[in-house]
C-alpha cells in the first residue's frame, strides 16, 4: 500500500520528526509530518496526500490545499502512481487557483512541496 510505503519511508529517513497517519474515514490528507529539529523543536509541518489509482485527477490538488489549510501545515505533497499529463517524474504541478502543489512520480525520492 502506497501509503504505508511513504509513512515508512519518511520515518526511515527522517528519525526526529513525528508522522501520523490520519484515521481512515477522517477528512484530510493521509499523512500529518511534523518536522523537528535535533533538539526536537517543531519547525513546521507538512500534509502527505497518497494516490494509487490509473488515472490523474486535477481536483486532487485543490483538496490537497484545503487539507492544508485545515491543519495549518506549511507544506503539502502528493505521491501518485498517476501524473498530469506532461509530467514524467518529479515536477511541481499547479491546482486551478493557481496554488503549487507537488506530484512525485511512482519512483518517490524525496519530498517536493511548496506552500
Amino acid at each position: 500500500m502506497l501509503e504505508l510505503d511513504v509513512e515508512a519511508e519518511l520515518a526511515r529517513r527522517f528519525p526526529h520528526d513525528l508522522v501520523a497517519p490520519v484515521a481512515k474515514g477522517a477528512r484530510g490528507a493521509d499523512l500529518i509530518h511534523q518536522v523537528r529539529d535535533a533538539a526536537l523543536r517543531s519547525c513546521g509541518t507538512i500534509v502527505w496526500e497518497t494516490k494509487n489509482n490509473r488515472h490523474w485527477h486535477a481536483g486532487w490538488l485543490d483538496k490537497l490545499k484545503e487539507d492544508q489549510r485545515a491543519v495549518g501545515a506549511n507544506l503539502a505533497v502528493i505521491v501518485s502512481i498517476a501524473l498530469p499529463d506532461g509530467i514524467v517524474e518529479f515536477a511541481a504541478a499547479s491546482t486551478a487557483s493557481g496554488s503549487p502543489a507537488c506530484a512525485p512520480g511512482p519512483r518517490w525520492r524525496s519530498p517536493c512541496a511548496s506552500s
